[in-house]
């Protein structure tokens, strides 16, 4: 397909540009600087979180967060995936698609029956990438 960018595993100096498209997905909330470098330097340190990244000439442009963690009803761990962004510029490359397969091997390799996630935001994509809906998603703000 002649992708020039690699996926791999986030490091410390890659967080200035993961803040950047972090701020770029949110819509709900402001992402602050001391939240986000708490959140970043807890994130890659934590063995249930997986924070991978997609690079092209040494530059970020997309990431992903998702965790592997237990649950009773999957007898196991199953994966889920909080965040994918790709930064404008850069989409209908298949950036998105290899940060999503990426996570999904490392989900399989911990012995995860399945990875999820909540959006209501390009389900097309989604669905491209062989997720079907399955459920509804509620939140309240606390």
């Amino acid at each position: 397909m002649g992708e020039f960018f690699v996926i791999r595993i986030g490091k410390m100096e890659d967080q200035k540009a993961v803040r950047g498209l972090a701020e770029a997905l949110s819509t709900s909330y402001q992402v602050n600087d001391a939240d986000f470098n708490r959140a970043w330097g807890e994130l890659l340190k934590d063995p249930q979180a997986r924070v991978l990244v997609a690079e092209e000439g040494g530059a970020v442009i997309g990431y992903l967060l998702g965790f592997i963690h237990r649950v009773f009803y999957a007898n196991g761990p199953v994966g889920f995936i909080e965040e994918v962004m790709v930064a404008e510029g850069f989409r209908m490359r298949g950036i998105g698609r290899e940060l999503m397969n990426e996570f999904e091997s490392l989900a399989k390799l911990s012995g995860c029956p399945q990875v999820a996630l909540a959006t209501r935001r390009v389900g097309e994509f989604y669905k491209a990438v062989g997720y079907t809906e399955s459920a509804t998603y509620f939140k309240k703000k606390l």
